[in-house]
């Protein structure tokens, strides 16, 4: 913009429209920008199925153990028991009769059941998942 003089103060030069749309424009950038992400809401199963106790609690997979957890919306992806970390590798379809092992934890309609030191399940209303033990 060249400066122009008027009545002793030196006035800049409007621009031919370009000033209102720059302003506009930056305004729209800036609420774009300005907008927060939403947080990651809690998973539908969590409200009706919290940790059982201090010994057993259900938590989102870390690291690179999320890579195996294919169903983090119907079960934890990860589950740990007595500080060993199980994570979620597999679902079928709930068995007629529930899998051996020892079940040492319920939580609502859920059932943990210990198969092995390594091996866990986590028997749903509708739903059989696997889950390892695994380092993340």
């Amino acid at each position: 913009m060249t400066p122009r003089r008027r009545r002793g103060r030196i006035a800049p030069r409007a621009a031919s429209g370009a000033a209102p749309l720059l302003v506009a424009a930056s305004l729209g950038l800036a609420a774009c920008g300005a907008a927060t992400p939403a947080e990651p809401s809690a998973p539908s199963w969590r409200a009706a199925h919290p940790d059982p106790g201090p010994d057993v609690q259900f938590r989102d997979a870390a690291g690179v153990c999320v890579i195996t957890v294919r169903y983090p919306d119907e079960a934890p992806g990860e589950i740990v028991v007595e500080m060993t970390s199980f994570v979620q590798q597999a679902r079928s379809p709930r068995p007629a009769a529930p899998p051996a092992g020892r079940v040492v934890a319920t939580s609502g309609d859920w059932n943990v059941i210990v198969v092995s030191p390594t091996e866990l399940h986590l028997l749903t209303s509708g739903a059989l998942f696997d889950y390892r033990a695994a380092t993340c």
